[in-house]
């Protein structure tokens, strides 16, 4: 949300097996610090969840263009890799 892209969609990893309570609780504080740039999202119960929302942007990209930044834990990325590896060799550059 930070530099004029509110836009951006946000995704919530939705299990409870990664992740310390101490560190949801800060990241919370962090988006409602942030929705003064734009977005609406303070709680990740109200983000969507994050392996959908991959594999609708990706669904819907141009082969070879997409760039993946994430930040935290990486099982999410896993998962799609699992799910759906031939969309993302498809349609990530990076």
């Amino acid at each position: 949300a930070h530099h004029g892209r509110a836009g951006l969609p946000l995704g919530a990893y939705r299990g409870a097996d990664v992740g310390e309570p101490a560190d949801k609780l800060f990241a919370e504080d962090i988006a409602r610090d942030t929705a003064r740039h734009g977005h609406t999202i303070t709680r990740a119960e109200e983000a969507e969840d994050a392996l959908s929302l991959y594999l609708r942007l990706l669904a819907r990209a141009a082969d070879a263009s997409v760039t993946i930044v994430t930040i935290g834990h990486l099982r999410v990325l896993r998962e799609l890799l699992e799910v759906a590896p031939e969309l993302v060799t498809g349609k990530v550059r990076e």
